[in-house]
């Protein structure tokens, strides 16, 4: 997949993510989902200060929620010419 292909949620994490918008605060799961995937520059930001690099880019990950630690949930595209849905979540 490529990394500068669009970064709108594929339709079954779209659908997971409006549930669990609805569901914060009534449940005790940890998760905060985002309302749609980090953008370029908010994930080469946080790429850089997690690894110290400042010259890397997170351009294999697509962010889309963290738990109230901060700790981010993502699809890491690592599987060359499979699509989104196909790639493992770190």
């Amino acid at each position: 997949m490529a990394a500068s292909k669009d970064r709108q949620f594929p339709t079954a994490l779209a659908a997971a993510m409006a549930v669990r918008l609805e569901c914060i605060g009534e449940d005790s799961a940890d998760f905060e989902p985002y309302e749609s995937f980090l953008t370029v520059d908010e994930t080469d930001e946080w790429f850089r200060a997690w690894t110290g690099n400042g010259e890397l880019t997170g351009d294999a990950f697509r962010m889309f929620g963290q738990d109230g630690s901060g700790g981010k949930a993502a699809f890491w595209l690592v599987r060359p010419g499979r699509e989104l849905v196909e790639q493992p979540i770190v």
